[in-house]
């Protein structure tokens, strides 16, 4: 034994220190928020159709005479329908 060492180390002998404390690891970084994604842009709304066209009106007098004249024909016995002379008997 060494003659420099006090009498407690002499008895006790010498306490080895302990093995350094390994570094305690970092903290990974904290990965960054995703960014938002941009809301889609609404669509143009349709244009509205066009009107439709009025239909045209109704035939003229002639068409409304020929009418009343099948409507009579009918009151009578459908005598046009026979190829009658069309006057009621």
């Amino acid at each position: 034994m060494a003659h420099n060492r006090t009498l407690e180390q002499q008895t006790k002998g010498v306490q080895g220190e302990g093995g350094k404390e390994g570094k305690e690891g970092e903290e990974g970084e904290e990965g960054e928020e995703g960014e938002e994604g941009e809301e889609g842009e609404e669509g143009e709304e349709g244009e509205e159709g066009e009107e439709g066209e009025e239909g045209e009106e109704g035939e003229g007098k002639e068409g409304q005479k020929e009418k009343a004249n099948q409507e009579r024909g009918k009151q009578t016995g459908g005598m046009q329908e026979r190829g009658g002379n069309g006057r009621g008997r």
